[in-house]
């Protein structure tokens, strides 16, 4: 859901922000299927091509004062570095191969259909929508014409400072991959003795599988770039999906259903327990409590008052239940 969101943003970042969600979701569908090492593998393997992919928003940011990507286009112009940079960091995150997100994402996928194949279509499904917001914002960002030609006239490339940065993270997600590879350095085998042994599919099984991930998000950049080269069978598909693209341009009305459904159910129900449950059954036990204590506070000063006959009477009831009690029992 949160991919489908990305895919319709048009700030930059937002696309960022919401990728991040999705790719959360694979690391909980790893976590799901028994391959915790396979999740922290994810984990680490997107915190090198995600870092990247801010980064160079923020170099973008940085050299057009501007993240709406209809003002973009055309920046690898001028800003061939940062386009570089980003460029990888959105193959990474699409899955191609050779690429550390190839390697982690689909090792995710191939356990999840050892599991159930249901879920791995779930996340093959996932990562064609990850392909396609990814080349989306490469696309808009920096091919094409520039939509903004004041914005475009003082766009430059990022300083040494930023660009070290950016250059180091693009290697680590290029080669982030060997990190799990079978003979190299097995981050999987090295936390076996924490997460326990995942048990890899057969070898044919496997090649299979990853082809079929590699296709997907060779899919993905093959649909942006039709959709992007106008493409007549595209624009009719585009208008077949506005209401979709509606509504999750307006993150499918989550926020909708919790402001005026959620929200307001449960700010009725605490009210109600707060005037039911605690000032009625809760406050009534303390006080009802204290109320008592205090009656028989009183009663029992009216009988412990000084008074001779009073003491006398209390004296006289005394022996007269002790003798009624003794009678009784014997």
């Amino acid at each position: 859901m949160a991919g489908t969101m990305a895919l319709v943003q048009h700030d930059l970042k937002k696309v960022l922000a919401y990728s991040t969600v999705s790719q959360l979701g694979y690391m909980v569908l790893g976590a799901a299927t028994g391959a915790f090492a396979l999740a922290i593998f994810h984990l680490v393997t997107h915190a090198f091509f995600k870092a990247l992919l801010f980064l160079s928003a923020g170099s973008v940011q940085h050299a057009t004062h501007e993240l709406d990507m209809r003002k973009l286009g055309g920046l690898d112009q001028k800003m061939k570095g940062t386009a570089r940079c980003f460029l990888i960091g959105v193959l990474a995150l699409a899955g191609i191969p050779i690429f550390s997100g190839f390697f982690s994402k689909d090792a995710i996928l191939l356990s999840a259909f050892g599991k159930s194949p249901l879920l791995y279509a779930v996340g093959l499904v996932t990562a064609l929508i990850t392909a396609l917001y990814a080349f989306r914002a490469w696309w808009l960002t920096f091919r094409g014409t520039p939509r903004d030609q004041e914005i475009h006239s003082h766009v430059h490339e990022s300083g040494a400072l930023m660009m070290v940065p950016l250059w180091i993270l693009a290697g680590l997600a290029f080669v982030g991959g060997a990190l799990n590879l079978p003979g190299v350095l097995t981050l999987e085998h090295a936390l076996e003795g924490v997460l326990g042994h995942h048990t890899p599919p057969p070898l044919q099984l496997e090649i299979s599988l990853l082809a079929i991930s590699a296709v997907v998000a060779i899919t993905g950049w093959w649909l942006i770039r039709s959709t992007y080269h106008h493409a007549g069978w595209i624009d009719s598909v585009k208008a077949t999906m506005k209401p979709l693209t509606k509504a999750a341009r307006n993150r499918w009305y989550l926020d909708t259903l919790y402001d005026d459904g959620l929200v307001p159910a449960l700010h009725a129900a605490s009210q109600w327990f707060a005037n039911a449950v605690d000032q009625t059954l809760i406050d009534g036990i303390v006080n009802g409590s204290a109320r008592l204590a205090m009656n028989i506070s009183r009663l029992a000063r009216r009988i412990n008052n000084g008074q001779v006959p009073t003491y006398a009477f209390s004296l006289f009831v005394g022996a007269t239940v002790l003798v009624v009690v003794f009678w009784l029992v014997v």
